[in-house]
């Protein structure tokens, strides 16, 4: 029920297929190349509409207002939502279809990879940092080069485009998960957290994307 309720929340009807990206909107986390994958996905998924989760640093809107007149000038107002800060973000996972992990530079951990996986939700991320530590390519989530909008482009196509490997995936990295990452996992996982919050570039992270 919460599910049906966001995704009529978000204007996305019950069949459309629906992308949420989620992090803060800063440029080396890749919204940007999403964006440019956006046209090849509706070429071949007309009513796909694409989630954006997170928001900018204080006084470090300059990326997100470019990302904002970038969908405008490629008339994709309708299909990309911008839709800020969230407290509920495992529940737009949830909702989803698939989730973007677009980092074009690594991440130490892979927080948005492991949330998106819990909920059963396909995870395509970029094959940098902790990503390629915690996906088996092509069973528990995709691997995509960095900064490549076509091959981003070509892997959501096949996604959107095949339940049976939704749910087959959804379901193998949901089991993963809670191999890697039980109780007895869970100390590591904390500290990998806390390392995060010190580095500075995530020192103002509303929500570790």
């Amino acid at each position: 029920a919460q599910v049906k309720a966001l995704r009529a929340r978000l204007g996305v009807g019950p069949e459309d297929p629906m992308v949420v990206m989620a992090g803060m909107i800063m440029d080396w986390k890749g919204q940007h190349v999403l964006i440019q994958a956006v046209p090849s996905v509706l070429a071949v998924h007309p009513r796909a509409r694409f989630v954006l989760i997170g928001e900018a640093p204080p006084g470090r809107d300059d990326y997100l207002r470019a990302l904002q007149q970038q969908v405008n000038e490629m008339g994709l107002a309708d299909a990309v939502h911008f839709a800020g800060y969230q407290d509920d973000v495992p529940l737009f996972m949830q909702a989803a279809d698939a989730v973007v992990h677009g980092s074009v530079s690594p991440e130490p951990f892979g927080r948005v990879v492991i949330e998106a996986m819990a909920m059963g939700t396909p995870i395509l991320a970029t094959d940098i940092g902790a990503p390629p530590e915690i996906i088996r390519d092509g069973e528990t989530g995709f691997l995509v080069a960095p900064g490549q909008p076509m091959a981003l482009a070509e892997v959501l196509n096949r996604v959107l485009g095949d339940t049976d490997l939704r749910t087959r995936m959804g379901r193998a990295a949901m089991e993963e998960v809670a191999r890697k990452y039980s109780v007895q996992r869970h100390a590591g996982l904390i500290q990998a957290v806390f390392d995060e919050l010190l580095t500075p570039d995530f020192s103002l992270n509303l929500y570790l994307g």
